[in-house]
């Protein structure tokens, strides 16, 4: 109870000084906003008006932002951003986003666990130590969900790969223009592979290189079938061979990968319901089969003796 009490009055403390820290701010903004005419405030702002505690937090977030973004170096910021978009950008979250979020759940997921050491009636020693497997749980907590939310995105990708490349090289043969044949691709289709190719024609539009914007799709896919892709795209493009002739091949390629990854899996697949079978089937077809004379056997002996 007394850790409880502990907790509580830290987390007021929190709170008390992080509304001290903006009440001179807030002050000055009504200050100013008494002296502007209703009439003359945008809908926006109108729509957008908050409460005071609402607007304590926005402005502590976004301090929190502009410290993170400028402390975090360079080189730091841009692997984090790369590592984001391979995940596909999850909860639209900048690199400033995930520091802010990843200090939260290393402060919440311990005291959370604390807090139901205490509920239990742990002594402080087992308290501390729930607290502690917390913190160890949720030291990198987040970046296990963004792998692998990557990993879920790679995969699927990689199951639309063989479609998504059959159609291209249908509109090339047909007569369209890379560029053209892409654009038909996205339109009759959906997913990740549309999505980032959809990217890449909005960047080629902005002024970007084709080979710019292709290796942009790389770097945010970047498993090798798309890597052997992209680089084939490019290659083409830099000695001015035929292009439809890349595309069938590479087409026919990724269909022959998958008929290969659908035989592997199903080879797998004796070999992952040996365990079931062994451990769950088995065990009970011995105790229908053989219980009963095992029974039989024992109360035999019984009577023997």
């Amino acid at each position: 109870m007394v850790i409880f009490s502990f907790l509580v009055t830290a987390a007021l403390l929190v709170y008390y000084a992080a509304a001290k820290n903006f009440e001179a701010e807030y002050k000055l903004k009504s200050r100013i906003d008494s002296f502007v005419p209703s009439k003359q405030k945008t809908a926006w702002e109108k729509k957008n008006s908050k409460s005071g505690m609402k607007q304590a937090m926005g402005s502590l977030i976004d301090k929190l932002r502009e410290y993170y973004n400028s402390t975090l170096p360079s080189k730091n910021e841009i692997e984090l951003q790369k590592r984001l978009l391979q995940a596909g950008n999850p909860l639209n979250m900048t690199t400033a986003d995930y520091y802010i979020i990843n200090t939260i759940v290393r402060i919440a997921v311990p005291f959370l666990f604390g807090a139901y050491g205490i509920l239990l009636g742990l002594n402080l020693f087992k308290i501390i130590l729930l607290a502690l497997i917390g913190f160890l749980l949720s030291f990198k907590s987040l970046d296990f969900y963004i792998r692998g939310r990557k990993n879920k995105r790679y995969r699927k990708a990689l199951r639309e790969l063989p479609d998504f490349l059959d159609v291209l090289t249908i509109s090339v043969e047909a007569g369209l223009g890379f560029d053209i044949a892409l654009n038909k691709t996205i339109e009759k289709g959906n997913g990740i592979l549309c999505s980032e190719f959809y990217t890449c024609l909005e960047e080629m539009r902005l002024g970007r290189t084709r080979k710019e914007a292709l290796i942009g799709v790389k770097e945010r896919l970047d498993f090798s079938e798309m890597i052997s892709f992209i680089n084939s795209i490019v290659q083409s493009e830099r000695l001015g061979t035929g292009i439809v002739q890349v595309l069938r091949c590479k087409s026919e390629d990724e269909r022959d990968k998958r008929k290969q990854r659908a035989e592997e899996t199903a080879m797998k697949t004796s070999i992952k319901i040996l365990f079931p079978l062994l451990f769950l089937i088995f065990p009970s077809i011995f105790i229908i089969v053989i219980g009963p004379a095992a029974l039989q056997l024992i109360k035999a002996i019984s009577g023997i003796k």
